[in-house]
C-alpha cells in the first residue's frame, strides 16, 4: 500500500491557495492566490521560490485556476475578474503573453488541447469558450458554447484527441467535438445522474482493446468511436 510522506510545508501566500498546477517536464510548479498572485516553486532546489514578485498583482481578483500547456512553455491564469492571462516560461521567469476577455464575469477554469491548437475557458456566464492557437501565439476565439444551464466549473480535454469535456452547477457533464459541416463546436453528449454540482472531472485513456475512456468524479465509461 502506497504512503504519502510529508516532505516540506511551504508559505509565501497572503491569502488562500486555490490552485497547484505542476509543470508537465520540469520539478516546478505553479500556485495561484486570493492574493492576486502567482508563484512558482522548484521542487529540486529544496521548494525555494523561483519567481516571488513577476506575476504579483496580475489580476485584479482572485486567481481562481493555473494551466500549462503541455508542452510547458505557457501558463494559462484564470481570475474571478473575468481575464484569463496567458504567461510564456522564459529562463525561470513568468512573462506576461497576452490577455484574453470574453466572459461576463468569473473564470472558472481553463485547459490546453493535447496538440497545442485550442484553449478552453469556461465560467460563471455559463458559457465554455473555445480559443485557437497560432504558431506565433496568437489567439482568437474560435467558438462559444451556451448550453449550460448553470456556472460552468471546469474544463478538460481527451489525454488523445481534441475532445472537450465540461462540468456545471447544473449537475452535467457535456462533451464538445468540432463539427466540420457547421465549422463550430457542438454538444455531442450530455452525461446526467448527478444530483448536485459536478465540480471537476478527469479524462483517462484506457489502450487497446478495450477502446473506451473512462471519466471519474462521474460513473460514466463510453465507448470510443
Amino acid at each position: 500500500i502506497m504512503e504519502c510522506i510529508k516532505i516540506q510545508s511551504m508559505k509565501a501566500h497572503e491569502d488562500r491557495i486555490w490552485d497547484v498546477a505542476f509543470h508537465p517536464t520540469r520539478n516546478i510548479f505553479a500556485t495561484s492566490s486570493s492574493d492576486l498572485s502567482i508563484k512558482l516553486w522548484d521542487v529540486a532546489t529544496d521548494n525555494k521560490i523561483i519567481n516571488l514578485d513577476e506575476a504579483k498583482k496580475a489580476h485584479e481578483k482572485t486567481i481562481r485556476a493555473n494551466a500549462w500547456s503541455l508542452c510547458g512553455h505557457y501558463l494559462a491564469s484564470s481570475s474571478f475578474d473575468g481575464k484569463t492571462l496567458i504567461w510564456e516560461l522564459d529562463n525561470n521567469k513568468l512573462e506576461a503573453l497576452t490577455v484574453l476577455q470574453g466572459h461576463e464575469n468569473e473564470v472558472k477554469s481553463s485547459a490546453w488541447s493535447v496538440d497545442g491548437s485550442y484553449l478552453a475557458t469556461c465560467g460563471r456566464d455559463k458559457s465554455v469558450w473555445v480559443w485557437s492557437i497560432t504558431e506565433d501565439a496568437e489567439f482568437e476565439i474560435m467558438s462559444i458554447m451556451q448550453e449550460h444551464k448553470q456556472d460552468v466549473k471546469s474544463v478538460r480535454w481527451h489525454p488523445t484527441k481534441n475532445l472537450l469535456a465540461s462540468t456545471s452547477y447544473d449537475n452535467t457533464i457535456k462533451l464538445w467535438d468540432y463539427e466540420p459541416s457547421a465549422d463550430d463546436w457542438m454538444c455531442k453528449q450530455t452525461l446526467e445522474g448527478h444530483s448536485s454540482t459536478v465540480w471537476k472531472l478527469s479524462l483517462i485513456h484506457i489502450s487497446e482493446p478495450t477502446r473506451r475512456y473512462a471519466i471519474s468524479y462521474a460513473v460514466f465509461c463510453l465507448k470510443k468511436k
